[in-house]
């Protein structure tokens, strides 16, 4: 019979002791560096630090950014967080996984800064230096509306120098902007797609950050070369197809946007009676794709009400 000698038994449990720890899945350390870097990043009240290479920001001659910040990982998986701006404008944080529950998680489909702010914006076109402060809710990636949707809380600041240009662009980004008194409407997503009613008709949906819908609904000869431009087309809110509609998130926040389209229910938003015009200024191939560019003057109603009376906007189609 084998004795269990004393200097074989303090060899072997540290050994014993990785293995137990290993074969525990959800149990395996998360390597955590001990170089804090540029940043600050807490996620439902757990601090994360970071090494320096696990940032990565770029923008490109559009003045689109984002910044890659890699916070945590495992021996197998790594755990990413993205910040989207464009022009400055704040557009999404998509935090793809979550290393608690392994789900992916991101700011609101609609309306994100109501949930999620950004504070103290700076950057410097010059020199490429970007900084700012975050708070707020991300919320769980669903493939379908569900107002119970679970949540997490993330806060932390960003300080970066120098940040990597990157690609020409096309300078052919589809959007919709427009400036009435105290307002500005600037869109950071599009959703394109077919009215369900009229198959026929075409939707352009332009979202801002701050809740604010555009649609456009169009003909197949908005689009068309032919008759050349400018041309112009008047609407009112009878108006069944050619004429734009303005519209107000009131609905829950939901992400499902990470997944595929945005779920765009009816029930979820006000819309305003508006009256005006829209001119097809320019149209252009880039590629096999037709981009037309034009301008819009209209009036947008609260009951009686003129709340937007707007002279300069513009818009690009895709």
């Amino acid at each position: 019979m084998l004795t269990q000698h004393p200097m074989f038994m303090r060899n072997i449990l540290p050994l014993l002791s990785a293995i137990l720890l290993w074969s525990c899945g959800d149990s395996l350390p998360t390597e955590k560096p001990v170089e804090k870097g540029p940043l600050e990043l807490t996620i439902d009240n757990e601090v994360y630090n970071f090494y320096p290479n696990a940032i990565h920001a770029k923008i490109d001659n559009e003045n689109q950014m984002y910044v890659y910040i890699t916070y945590a990982r495992t021996p197998f998986m790594t755990y990413d967080l993205v910040f989207w701006f464009d022009n400055d404008h704040f557009s999404k944080v998509s935090l793809l996984r979550y290393k608690k529950d392994e789900k992916p998680y991101g700011t609101a489909d609609f309306d994100p800064l109501k949930w999620f702010s950004v504070r103290n914006y700076k950057y410097n076109p010059v020199t490429r230096d970007l900084s700012f402060e975050y708070e707020g809710k991300l919320f769980e990636s669903l493939s379908e509306v569900n107002t119970s949707s679970k949540s997490i809380a993330l806060k932390g600041k960003v300080d970066l120098q120098g940040i990597q240009k990157e690609g020409s662009g096309t300078q052919n980004v589809a959007r919709a902007t427009f400036d009435s008194g105290n307002f500005s409407f600037y869109s950071i997503h599009r959703e394109k797609m077919r009215n369900t009613q009229n198959d026929i008709l075409t939707e352009h949906h332009y979202f801002t950050n701050n809740g604010y819908r555009l649609s456009f609904t169009l003909d197949p000869t908005v689009t068309n070369s032919f008759p050349p431009v400018p041309r112009r087309y008047s609407f009112d809110n009878n108006s069944n197809e050619n004429k734009i509609t303005f519209y107000q998130f009131t609905g829950e926040p939901r992400h499902t946007g990470g997944i595929g389209e945005f779920i765009i229910r009816t029930e979820d938003w006000k819309s305003y009676p508006c009256t005006g015009s829209f001119t097809v200024t320019e149209i252009f191939n880039v590629g096999s794709e037709r981009v037309t560019k034009g301008t819009f003057a209209m009036e947008v109603y609260n009951g009686n009400e003129i709340i937007h009376k707007i002279d300069n906007g513009n818009f690009l189609i895709k």
